[in-house]
């Protein structure tokens, strides 16, 4: 949960359709739009559309605005949007890097986030990468934990061998589980069906460590193991408790995802979720949530009492909503 702070300005950004930037705004508007509450996360999104070409903008613009604090909306958005970018912007984790040795707090573990999605492509290229980022040796805490997962990430490559992420796997540090995740969520090879076993038991282990209390801080193991079970394992009785876990991911754009998909499980057990994500810090995976409860109709009966408070919601989009969906589940026309 804690590393969800990093990009709970993401997550606070989101908003309604109408007010995202349109796709032809310009790049210097867009740029603008990162430090504005409503419309950074959809300036994110227009930026990342621009592929390679967004890539020198939004490194100017973080340079142009150092030194940048924790609460810099504009900075730690543009530095989101480089990692969301991954591959088409490794030529920025050289100078991420050299920020991260003066940065501290949210903004450091924001950057070394940021490197560990940009490290292994750019370590190809630049072969000092991996044993520079080894010297920053943060000390114990949050950004020592990030920094960790960063090398590790890096050292896998950009397409291990499958030994090495079986193995990766089978560990229960953070570091390996979380690097191997993010390399089976993003490649394209065929999961075997060895590997399949392998992802899939990680994560129901870890997961099961967190909730009997043996493994504290491992939220974010959790989360990135949920994801890639989500990404590549289509039919395993496993998924749905992965669409749960992702619900509590740090990308609203991935709890957005899940919530509708936890509405289509036809599974008394995606109430529980979706109840969380009625709550959530984006307005659209709320919306989403409440949308994906009327479209599990009966089976959400316990959503009942949460629904109608919103019904009284001073927010007419949600109390709409909330209202259509207590309908479906009461089998109200």
């Amino acid at each position: 949960m804690l590393f969800r702070a990093l990009l709970m300005l993401a997550a606070a950004t989101t908003t309604v359709t109408a007010q995202s930037p349109p796709p032809t705004a310009e790049p210097k508007v867009l740029l603008l739009d990162l430090g504005d509450e409503e419309r950074a996360l959809p300036a994110v999104h227009s930026l990342c559309d621009l592929g390679e070409g967004a890539v020198p903008l939004l490194l100017a613009h973080v340079r142009e605005r150092l030194p940048f604090g924790n609460d810099d909306r504009a900075c730690l958005m543009a530095i989101f949007a480089l990692a969301r970018l991954g591959d088409q912007a490794s030529a920025a984790a050289r100078p991420l890097l050299e920020h991260a040795a003066t940065a501290s707090g949210m903004v450091e573990r924001q950057l070394l986030w940021a490197l560990g999605e940009l490290g292994p492509q750019a370590a190809v290229a630049d072969a000092e990468l991996s044993a520079d980022l080894q010297k920053l040796h943060p000390p114990p805490g949050w950004s020592h934990q990030e920094w960790m997962i960063t090398r590790f990430r890096i050292e896998l490559g950009v397409s291990p061998a499958r030994e090495e992420l079986t193995w990766y796997l089978r560990q229960d540090c953070i570091g390996y589980l979380v690097a191997a995740a993010d390399v089976l969520a993003r490649e394209t090879r065929p999961l075997e069906r060895e590997m399949q076993a392998a992802l899939l038991d990680a994560f129901s282990r870890t997961a099961a460590n967190l909730t009997e209390g043996r493994a504290p801080g491992m939220e974010r193991a959790v989360h990135e193991l949920a994801r890639a079970v989500v990404l590549r394992v289509r039919d395993a009785p496993e998924r749905l408790a992965a669409l749960g876990a992702v619900v509590g991911h740090f990308d609203p754009d991935l709890r957005a995802k899940a919530v509708l998909a936890l509405g289509d499980a036809n599974s008394r057990d995606a109430v529980v979720p979706l109840m969380i994500a009625l709550g959530d810090a984006s307005v659209p995976v709320r919306r989403d949530a409440i949308l994906a409860l009327g479209m599990l109709g009966p089976l959400a009966v316990d959503a009942i009492p949460a629904l109608e408070t919103l019904t009284e919601g001073a927010d007419q989009q949600i109390a709409a909503r909330a209202a259509a969906s207590l309908r479906n589940i009461c089998g109200r026309r």
